[in-house]
């Protein structure tokens, strides 16, 4: 059997997955409490759905998947805003200054995008397939960035990341993280257009996994070791209250 097979066999199991999810997400209502991401599972499912019927045609296959491709980085950023907002919604001090920096790292994201896309020069003469690529690795660079700076910025203030609000993230890291690497390292490599799918296929199978896994699993109570730090981060939080309202 070759990788094409396999290639396969991982895409409808990761159709299968995907279905479990949204209706997971549809019977535990979470589309009130993450809309976007509920959203992001709902768009994602159909577009594969849509691609593997028409895989073996190639033109409607690139229409189809630029469409969802599109959609799909366009969601995960909303997703990564959600998570964001949640994050911080009960640190009103601390999230007016994670707002003003997360604005600061998106703007130097985009423009860090804007130079992949320029360095990689004029792309009309290099047909429809590599110009998607160059964009889906700009979009990667800043859905990865994005990702990194919220695990940066909560670690460095000691917030405690309910579980499914890290599940989420987690999940979206590690399948950006093999998305990121598969348009900027790997052509650079002697890896195969044919194992780069497979890894991507089982990567999307792995953070499907995790999003299913942390789902289904009941949020923890905080225990008592946290509560040092719960109260130290309610001190960050008064002092910046106070020093923005002075």
């Amino acid at each position: 059997m070759g990788l094409s097979h396999w290639i396969y066999t991982f895409w409808l199991a990761a159709l299968v997955l995907q279905t479990f999810l949204v209706a997971i997400l549809a019977l535990r209502k979470m589309w009130r409490k993450f809309p976007f991401f509920a959203a992001y599972a709902f768009t994602t499912l159909v577009g594969d759905v849509v691609e593997y019927s028409v895989s073996k045609h190639r033109d409607a296959y690139l229409v189809a998947y630029m469409i969802g491709e599109t959609l799909a980085i366009a969601l995960a950023l909303a997703v990564i805003y959600e998570v964001f907002k949640q994050l911080f919604s009960a640190h009103a001090a601390l999230g007016k200054v994670a707002w003003l920096t997360f604005r600061v790292v998106c703007v130097l994201l985009v423009l860090l995008g804007i130079v992949v896309l320029y360095a990689h020069g004029p792309i009309g003469a290099k047909g429809i397939v590599a110009a998607v690529v160059v964009v889906e690795e700009a979009s990667r660079v800043v859905e990865v960035g994005l990702i990194m700076f919220l695990f940066l910025f909560s670690s460095a203030f000691g917030l405690r990341w309910r579980q499914q609000i890290f599940g989420v993230v987690l999940g979206f890291g590690v399948y950006g993280a093999i998305r990121l690497a598969g348009t900027t390292v790997v052509p650079h490599t002697f890896v195969t257009a044919g194992v780069l799918n497979l890894s991507v296929m089982v990567t999307y199978c792995v953070a499907i996994l995790i999003w299913i896994g942390y789902t289904l699993a009941p949020e923890r109570a905080a225990v008592a070791i946290e509560l040092p730090k719960t109260a130290q981060l309610e001190r960050w939080n008064r002092a910046i209250m106070e020093l923005i309202h002075q």
